[in-house]
């Protein structure tokens, strides 16, 4: 449908077989068909070609128009031609999806509204001359003279008889150039659905419900879009990069989508998708907090220390504390201790019984040991925590004094 769209305007587009290769060699004949990345390129490159220079002309005034207006079930489309002695070229196209009560149309009256929509978007050319519209149905040669009107038609009649001069002539749909224009781009959703491992899965749970080889979400008329990257691409662009879509944030885009497609897992994607735009990145002012003042850096002070210390000789002063030992007054500075003897086979206490404690007021908790073997004028105070081999007799001594946990001394 679109290669026959786009061979119509072949001598207006410079090299057009070479262009549309890669999209005639499917339609050989036994050729397989298989979608790639370059039939896509291909479709795209057809798309800009047909819509820019030389190929759309500037409109003559003094010449009349041709109207070439279709629908379809979901879109109504249309173009505007002049013959300026060179035969029938485009000027403008137009194609416009149907919302709302316009899906419920019949389609006499639908095909009437592409027309109407047609004349309302080129009203500034088509004022004051001679136009001519062509349509594949043939029931609208009739329409200004049919006896029974609905009230919808009376007012389109009424705008249309109001501004312009016009004739209705019948042209078979094969024929219509704007046919290709009102048809919904099945290719990908086609190639989608026979690739996506997702499919199966939706129709064995009958989420899914068929028409004309469009799947749409059971219970809605939303598409279900298959998993097919390059399609999915193409939505989230046309929802928010187009002009029109106005690069609104992930929350606002997914709605207008929302409203005809459905996807799983689409709230991440277009999350995903609106984070990296890169002209939302580059354009939009920031939401994040702003930064704060600059603050200086501490300055290192070196100092020169004894040896004994047995730490480095660079740190940053300003994080020293102050110590000060509640059990000691600070005379001022004081030689260094010298280094603690170790002696071998020193003889090892062992623990008989715990008799008391009680805690100093830095909070360190210290116990009252009896050694065993050793006379009671040798009972001494220990730390609590260097009690962690005798715990039979700390254990013993807990429950003594109905104390729970050794953090409850």
């Amino acid at each position: 449908m679109f290669l026959g769209f786009a061979n119509y305007y072949n001598r207006f587009v410079p090299q057009y077989a070479k262009l549309a290769a890669p999209l005639t060699n499917l339609l050989k004949k036994n050729a397989p068909y298989k979608w790639e990345p370059k039939h896509q390129e291909t479709v795209e490159q057809l798309k800009q070609a047909l819509t820019s220079a030389p190929v759309l002309i500037l409109p003559d005034p003094e010449r009349n128009y041709v109207i070439e207006a279709d629908a379809s079930d979901q879109a109504v489309g249309a173009v505007l031609m002049q013959d300026q002695g060179n035969g029938l070229q485009p000027i403008a196209y137009l194609s416009k999806k149907l919302h709302g009560a316009e899906l419920n149309y019949p389609i006499h009256d639908k095909e009437a509204l592409a027309i109407v929509i047609a004349f309302k978007a080129w009203r500034c050319y088509l004022e004051g001359r001679r136009t001519t519209v062509y349509t594949d149905h043939c029931s609208l040669k009739y329409l200004k003279t049919q006896p029974n009107l609905s009230r919808r038609q009376v007012r389109w009649i009424d705008f249309l008889e109001t501004h312009f001069h016009y004739d209705i002539v019948y042209k078979p749909g094969h024929k219509n150039k704007a046919d290709a224009l009102s048809r919904p781009a099945h290719g990908l959703f086609t190639h989608g659905y026979a690739t996506d491992p997702e499919i199966p899965l939706a129709e064995k749970r009958h989420l899914l419900q068929w028409d004309s080889d469009i799947a749409y979400r059971k219970g809605s008329m939303k598409i279900w879009v298959p998993n097919y990257p390059p399609l999915r691409q193409l939505l989230l662009e046309e929802y928010h990069d187009v002009l029109y879509a106005g690069h609104f944030g992930s929350n606002k885009t997914l709605t207008g989508i929302a409203k005809h497609y459905y996807w799983p897992h689409m709230a991440e994607d277009f999350q995903k998708f609106v984070t990296s735009c890169d002209t939302c990145q580059r354009m939009k002012s920031s939401k994040q907090k702003k930064a704060g003042l600059l603050q200086p850096l501490p300055v290192p002070f070196r100092l020169r220390l004894p040896a004994t210390w047995k730490i480095h000789n660079a740190f940053h002063v300003q994080l020293l504390k102050p110590y000060r030992d509640p059990n000691t007054i600070f005379v001022g500075r004081q030689p260094l201790p010298p280094p603690p003897v170790l002696v071998q086979n020193e003889p090892e206490y062992e623990v008989e019984s715990v008799l008391a404690h009680h805690r100093r007021l830095n909070g360190t908790v210290e116990l009252l040991i009896r050694w065993k073997g050793y006379d009671p004028s040798e009972d001494s105070w220990v730390p609590a925590s260097d009690m962690g081999n005798a715990r039979r007799p700390l254990h013993a001594y807990l429950v003594k004094q109905g104390v729970t946990s050794t953090t409850q001394l």
